[in-house]
């Protein structure tokens, strides 16, 4: 008898632990999703969908309320079911993607995908005067960032210029330009494209261009924090100003990383590359800048900022590492 209760109680357990999951495999598959914008995905049933908030039936917290503006998309493993629709909402439908049914809130969607088809971006200035003369040093450093996103596309582009005089004779005329093209083929990772162009003229660099693909990775990405990095091989060409040509392969690693501190008011963020010779790995190219910004009103700012440039690549360089530390103005849209 013990034996025959043994053996029932292990079959009904059994069945139990089936049944269970079962049921899961079923509310998972049929279970809405809210995608966050720091990539926390929400599952359960909408009970809501308002102007203002969306309201997700959990099984683990029971309803769960998030507001519109955390929200990246809506994902339905099942047909469109009955919710409650503000009525200042538009009347949202299901589109099959890749085996995925989005639904399409248009109050939601439409201001998501406004919001992605818009620039966003930076422009930031530092003046530096020494001397108490008109004839003193003065330097000039300007830059820019700017990024459009729409889908799994994303278009980047960053820019420097950096002029300085000493008795109003011109001893630094550098610039630089770096536009590059995302494509992400899954939510975190993407393969790039990138050109890069710099001129370092009173260094003997009249033109390196560099041009390349990459795979990168997203580790996140929202309003607070960014972690983006990626690895590549690039070509590059160099014109020198005597004269002399040279081009080349190289391997480099770019990164990107952003953070927002002590309670949201500043930001901290660091920004880096580096390219290594394929064909002689003592020669190497180390670009960074690291700061902090201070949000002033709206979209001003200040920040304070250490660059470094290590190139000893490039001919006739007065120094291998330039250091430049900076107080910038700026404003961000």
């Amino acid at each position: 008898m013990t034996l025959v209760n043994h053996e029932f109680s292990k079959r009904a357990a059994l069945s139990v632990f089936a049944g269970a999951c079962a049921l899961l495999a079923f509310s998972v598959v049929r279970a809405d999703v809210v995608v966050l914008k720091n990539s926390d995905r929400i599952s359960g049933d909408i009970l809501e969908r308002g102007a203002e908030q969306v309201t997700v039936s959990t099984s683990y917290a029971g309803p769960i309320s998030i507001p519109r503006s955390e929200i990246s998309r809506i994902e339905s493993g099942a047909a469109p079911k009955p919710v409650v629709v503000d009525k200042a909402v538009p009347v949202n439908h299901v589109i099959d993607i890749d085996g995925k049914e989005l639904i399409e809130d248009a109050a939601l969607d439409a201001a998501e995908m406004e919001e992605k088809r818009e620039w966003s971006g930076s422009v930031n200035l530092a003046v530096k005067l020494e001397g108490g003369r008109s004839d003193g040093e003065r330097e000039i450093d300007g830059d820019f960032r700017t990024r459009w996103e729409r889908g799994r596309q994303r278009f980047r582009m960053s820019g420097q210029v950096e002029y300085d005089t000493t008795d109003r004779n011109a001893t630094k005329q550098d610039w630089m330009i770096v536009p590059k093209y995302d494509h992400f083929f899954t939510d975190r990772a993407y393969w790039s494209l990138s050109y890069a162009a710099k001129q370092e003229k009173y260094e003997g660099l009249n033109l390196r261009q560099t041009i390349g693909p990459a795979l990168g990775y997203e580790f996140f990405s929202n309003e607070k924090n960014e972690l983006i990095s990626e690895v590549g091989i690039y070509y590059t060409t160099e014109d020198y100003t005597g004269g002399n040509h040279t081009s080349y392969a190289a391997p480099g690693w770019h990164l990107e990383y952003r953070r927002k501190v002590w309670q949201d008011k500043f930001e901290f963020y660091h920004r880096h590359f580096l390219f290594v010779r394929s064909d002689d790995a003592g020669q190497k190219i180390w670009h960074s800048w690291t700061g902090f910004k201070f949000p002033i009103y709206e979209g001003l700012n200040l920040s304070t900022e250490l660059e470094l440039d290590y190139d000893d690549i490039t001919l006739n360089r007065s120094s291998n590492l330039e250091e430049t530390f900076r107080l910038k103005f700026g404003y961000d849209w």
